[in-house]
């Protein structure tokens, strides 16, 4: 899922759905939820009463503006039979505040399992509840799984927004590298980690020479160990001036436990610019 800030939450949501529209996956995310929510068309969501856990089936457009189809566990008579439309911006507020997962290989019984009511406390669900019991009302029906392939494609093509990397400043350095990182499946504190390591070692700069150590490039590859013939980098050449290899290289010794190539991982010296 995006780091939130850089990307678009929304867009990230719906491009999983489509990429695992074939697999038994759907994302779920948290919202803040009033005990009165009912509106099934959702742009703004203010202080509720506490966490609620939805789950995201599909997009559609309504009015000419996006929205992510959402279903919740109180059943067909809550919503739109079930359903609800959260806009854009509602949804990127609040996958950065509760954060979304994916659920990975349930059958569809499985799934309906999780989506049962949960047992409310307010006053209209024991109403409700004595209805119920009086046989006035029926019962709930939780809302069914809607069919894999009535999934539409993303509305906006899925993150990272930038498809060549860019190199040109510091900043962009940062950015790039991040992406690859993404890429790699790192999560933000493994993020924040190597990030803080490189900018000790390069301050992203990707031309960084040590001629002391023999270091070179953004993250500072080693000339002894790494770079010449039949070693990973074929030359001081090709660090310096392809990056992204470098990069790569650094989160796959990283992921390997290997992290303590680098002086400033084992000085101390990224500290300093962690951001968590």
């Amino acid at each position: 899922m995006s780091v939130i800030g850089q990307y678009d939450a929304f867009s990230d949501i719906c491009a999983s759905i489509w990429l695992f529209r074939n697999e038994k996956r759907t994302p779920i995310f948290g919202v803040t939820w009033g005990w009165s929510q009912n509106n099934a068309i959702i742009d703004n969501i203010g202080s509720g009463e506490f966490g609620h856990a939805l789950y995201a089936s599909g997009w559609k457009q309504i009015y000419g503006k996006p929205y992510l189809i959402v279903v919740n566990s109180w059943g067909e008579d809550a919503g739109d039979r079930g359903k609800y439309y959260f806009g854009r911006d509602v949804i990127n507020k609040f996958v950065e505040m509760y954060g979304a997962f994916m659920l990975i290989d349930l059958t569809k019984e499985e799934y309906q399992a999780r989506l049962k009511p949960a047992i409310q406390f307010s006053i209209l669900d024991i109403l409700k509840k004595i209805l119920k019991i009086l046989g006035i009302i029926g019962e709930k029906r939780v809302q069914p799984i809607v069919p894999i392939d009535e999934f539409a494609p993303p509305p906006v093509p899925p993150s990272p927004p930038i498809a060549v990397y860019d190199w040109s400043s510091p900043e962009k350095v940062r950015h790039s590298c991040r992406v690859i990182m993404d890429e790699h499946g790192l999560n933000w504190g493994q993020k924040d980690l190597l990030s803080a390591v490189i900018q000790a070692e390069s301050g992203f700069d990707t031309k960084a020479i040590n001629k002391f150590s023999k270091d070179y490039g953004v993250c500072q590859i080693n000339e002894f160990y790494w770079i010449g013939p039949g070693k990973y980098f074929a030359s001081i050449d090709e660090v310096l001036n392809f990056p992204e290899k470098s990069v790569r290289f650094m989160v796959e010794q990283y992921r390997a436990g290997h992290i303590g190539y680098w002086t400033a991982f084992v000085n101390g010296s990224y500290k300093r610019f962690l951001l968590g």
